[in-house]
């Protein structure tokens, strides 16, 4: 039940701005407004009375039913918060102007030394492709026509995908295909260019369906029943949190451990296995993020960033929350014991944060989040001390010094588990085989274009490529429906 009300909160939330672009391909965009244009587009795609229809039509202050049930105000709330910068632009004066390009962010970083250029470069209005497009100096206008190409588009894969029951994590991978370079807004300063429009629609429209979905879990454990039900209607809750409240927690990951995975290699084969351990990284990344989404039954539109070896969550701050948390991390960093001997270790901080957060800069809370990163890592293994200080496990007995035994692997040195022979390689252990053969494969696979790399869930006739916890990760060209989520290979390499 909980499962359904947040999927449709989050749906509802993704698709409360869809009017902005209806109404921006329209011949007479200003006959409604982006509300009632993106009310009306809903209302042939959802049933009469849908809460995602209601929430697009009354996500505005002084509309009819914007404040008549918590689920619109929901909306609403979280709308606001997730376009908060606007605020600060209340000292300019704009004019709407519907054919304005989205400047990028980048033009208006500067140096020290140097200040940032007082005329940004702008994105062109096209969909997302591997390659991104070239900013321009000049301000291309994002014609009607520009508009309707998009939306046709998004259209017809939204018409496809919702026969199958539309999930959030689709809906957000169109809306990121199709409207990553188009601005969330259209208002421009009648003078100078340094409040120019620089966030795209995608970008509001996931910050908002993240919000959202976990101010509705943790207004779902305070109030229950008579929050979800409509059976009273939590307007000053909903809308005026008290500072006391920590509604929110900003969860991050940090793998440690990350240049000494990575380099310890052996000169045979080095090229391919370490591609094979950067890309691992990566993947115990997604996997590690993902994990805690469903856990917790939120979306990948709560993933704020993932690479690098780091990640951050937005997340409600309830006992669930914090609950599965902690299973996660003790889980996960046993496995990585068991298969890496301590070499690698995933912290995973939270700090929970008023949402006055999203009205101010933000900087102090990651500085939070970084500290507590900081006396994770001086306690390292801290759930698993156990398994890292019991006695010392026997040398395997593939390992021992009889005639032609390979001895411990030639890459992590291991000797208590198996060690097999393997030609123009050398010896090595099950895991750094596997390593081995990860960045083969990657190398083969990435010339390819179209080739997929997969994960489904542990299953006993399906060829592995790589193991984390019981998830098996494949490359493969021809995905079926077991397969949970898609990567292309080439997004990585």
């Amino acid at each position: 039940m909980l499962f359904e009300q947040v999927k449709e909160v989050t749906i509802a939330a993704l698709l409360h701005d869809i009017g902005k672009v209806v109404q921006r391909a329209r011949e007479k965009p200003r006959d409604m407004t982006h509300s009632e244009w993106g009310a009306k587009w809903l209302a042939g795609r959802f049933p009469e009375g849908s809460k995602i229809i209601l929430a697009a039509a009354y996500h505005h202050a002084g509309t009819e039913l914007w404040d008549k049930s918590n689920f619109t105000l929901l909306i609403y709330q979280a709308d606001n918060w997730a376009s908060s910068e606007r605020d600060k632009k209340k000292d300019a004066v704009f004019v709407w102007d519907a054919e304005t390009p989205l400047a990028t962010p980048f033009s208006r970083l500067s140096l020290k030394e140097k200040r940032a250029a007082s005329y940004p470069a702008f994105w062109p209005a096209q969909e997302l492709n591997p390659l991104p497009p070239i900013a321009t100096n000049v301000p291309e206008k994002v014609t009607r026509e520009d508009y309707k190409r998009l939306l046709s588009a998004f259209e017809e894969n939204f018409s496809k995908f919702s026969k199958n029951n539309l999930s959030p994590d689709t809906l957000l991978m169109l809306l990121e295909k199709y409207f990553s370079f188009v601005p969330s807004e259209t208002l421009v300063p009648k003078e100078g260019f340094e409040k120019w429009p620089d966030i795209s629609l995608f970008d509001h429209l996931k910050l908002t369906a993240a919000i959202a979905s976990s101010y509705y879990l943790w207004l779902t454990e305070k109030y229950g029943a008579e929050f979800t039900e409509n059976k009273r209607l939590f307007k000053k809750e909903i809308l005026e949190p008290p500072y006391s409240e920590r509604p929110f927690l900003l969860v991050g990951g940090d793998i440690s451990g990350v240049q000494k995975f990575i380099y310890t290699i052996s000169s045979k084969g080095a090229l391919k296995s370490l591609k094979g351990r950067s890309f691992f990284l990566e993947l115990l990344t997604e996997h590690t993020a993902k994990r805690i989404l469903d856990a917790v039954g939120l979306y990948r539109c709560n993933l704020i960033f993932a690479g690098g070896g780091h990640f951050y969550l937005l997340l409600p701050n309830t006992e669930e929350t914090l609950s599965q948390i902690k299973t996660i991390r003790s889980e996960l960093n046993s496995w990585l014991v068991e298969q890496f001997s301590g070499t690698l270790e995933v912290h995973i901080c939270y700090e929970s944060f008023h949402p006055n957060v999203f009205t101010e800069r933000a900087g102090q809370l990651f500085q939070k989040l970084s500290q507590k990163f900081e006396d994770s890592k001086k306690k390292p293994f801290a759930d698993n001390l156990d398994k890292l200080l019991s006695k010392p496990l026997p040398i395997h007995e593939s390992c021992l010094a009889e005639e032609g035994a390979p001895g411990s692997c030639i890459v992590c040195f291991r000797d208590d588990v198996e060690i097999n022979y393997y030609e123009n390689i050398g010896e090595l252990c099950e895991g750094c085989k596997e390593q081995y053969d990860l960045g083969a494969n990657i190398q083969k696979y990435a010339k390819d274009k179209g080739q997929l790399f997969k994960h489904f869930l542990l299953s006993k006739d399906r060829p592995p490529c790589i193991k984390i916890e019981n998830t098996w990760y494949e490359l493969n060209a021809h995905p079926d429906g077991r397969a949970n989520y898609l990567w292309s290979v080439n997004n990585f390499w």
